[in-house]
């Protein structure tokens, strides 16, 4: 519940402060949507695509994922908001292109709010790795909403949030266990 508020997720389950309407009234938000396994599944392969265009460097690609009004929010990891994708793929692209990335997200909570709308928060993890001398080991959480249109789910609000990351310096540490494996040997 923590990382749910920390990453500015609604908390979609909590109870409400008014009576309960009636069950004659009462429609369901998953009532329109006629197979909620395969609209999760699709979501799934939206975040999964997304960390797949960021890591293969496919901007024109990770620019379809986004509605065009999408808002994205960093600033819970040190970066920018961005008001559009535009503004997101341009910045993403000019910060990320000389990096070797790899983006994990996994665990989701995905609640589908109607049969066109959807929110999830994904577990996440990447390692930035700058020229094979410094990486940059982060973890976090995604909270994304989402919209179905023309077929297609489109993310059109993502938060992230890191709540820790490492550095950790390769060539440094080859160093020093060369040095330690020719102490141990005697040489």
């Amino acid at each position: 519940a923590v990382a749910l508020s920390a990453a500015g997720a609604p908390i979609a389950h909590a109870a409400s402060a008014g009576p309960a309407p009636s069950s004659a009234s009462t429609v369901s938000p998953l009532a329109g949507v006629t197979d909620p396994a395969a609209e999760t599944a699709a979501v799934e392969l939206l975040k999964a695509t997304y960390f797949n265009d960021v890591d293969t460097k496919n901007w024109a690609a990770l620019r379809q994922l986004f509605a065009p009004d999408a808002v994205v929010d960093t600033t819970g990891s040190l970066g920018p908001l961005f008001p559009n994708r535009d503004s997101f793929i341009v910045f993403t692209a000019l910060t990320l292109s000389a990096i070797n990335t790899r983006h994990q997200g996994y665990d989701p909570q995905i609640d589908l709010t109607s049969d066109t709308t959807a929110s999830a928060v994904w577990t996440m993890q990447d390692r930035l790795s700058i020229a094979g001398l410094v990486t940059i080991h982060g973890y976090g959480h995604y909270a994304d909403n989402y919209e179905k249109v023309n077929g297609q789910w489109l993310v059109t609000h993502s938060v992230l949030t890191r709540t820790g990351f490492t550095l950790e310096f390769p060539l440094i540490q080859r160093f020093v266990t060369g040095l330690s494996n020719a102490y141990q040997s005697g040489g």
